[in-house]
């Protein structure tokens, strides 16, 4: 699959196109943004980004805050999402202690957050173009942060350039970015398209939720799952 290959398709999935015409240089341009726009939308539901990223950060003695993001303290992609446990610490003997997330509140809340010891509580600022993680409390020593968070879909921009992605994301993406660039032509979209659309979305923000194991409130469409099982373990 290419980023061509999914254009073309959803481009005569609402009859713009016929079966080995190509696309004009304006109708490429156009719905290249038009799912760019709609996977950046899909980073910020959180359960349509597919995998989780574990990274290891090192801490300063007594420093509380850090910028993340690219050329930040903690030099990444900025995460779209910090999950909940927030990650682990790891002391210089290998012994691990669990970082919850915490909200602006309860970290408004503590009284002294210059405290030394080993952090057990992080706090996500989601500041652009870097987010800031303010840790509780502050490391005795150069303690190393596992951090547990969401990373942005990647955006496509290579026509050409083969693109993979797991099991359920080629018919979800083709079908929805149908479904988005129906305006932009005058195209009622389908009662299938729309079908197509909705489902193979739900059941990718079902599997996601189930590899995560946390409890889930979905609300698609006409759609509605109150799910209670499972919490990270």
């Amino acid at each position: 699959m290419t980023l061509l290959d999914i254009l073309t398709s959803s481009l005569r999935a609402i009859g713009v196109k016929n079966p080995g015409v190509t696309l004009t240089a304006d109708e490429v341009d156009d719905a290249k943004e038009i799912l760019n726009l709609m996977l950046d939308l899909w980073s910020s539901e959180g359960l349509m980004v597919y995998a989780t990223a574990l990274e290891a950060f090192t801490l300063v003695v007594g420093q509380e805050s850090y910028t993340i993001g690219s050329g930040g303290n903690f030099d990444t992609v900025r995460p779209s999402q910090v999950l909940d446990p927030a990650g682990f610490i790891r002391d210089s003997g290998g012994n691990d202690t669990r970082v919850d997330l915490i909200g602006f509140k309860e970290y408004q809340a503590i009284g002294d957050k210059e405290t030394v010891g080993i952090p057990n509580s992080l706090h996500f600022e989601g500041t652009s173009p870097l987010g800031t993680i303010y840790i509780y409390p502050s490391p005795e020593s150069a303690l190393t942060l596992y951090l547990n968070s969401l990373k942005p879909l990647t955006s496509m921009d290579t026509l050409t350039a083969t693109i993979e992605l797991p099991p359920g994301y080629e018919a979800a993406i083709k079908s929805n970015l149908a479904l988005d660039l129906c305006p932009e032509y005058q195209r009622e979209p389908s009662q299938m398209l729309i079908k197509t659309a909705q489902e193979s979305k739900k059941a990718l923000i079902n599997l996601n939720a189930a590899n995560r194991l946390e409890p889930i409130n979905l609300e698609y469409g006409d759609y509605k799952d109150y799910s209670q099982t499972i919490f990270n373990s």
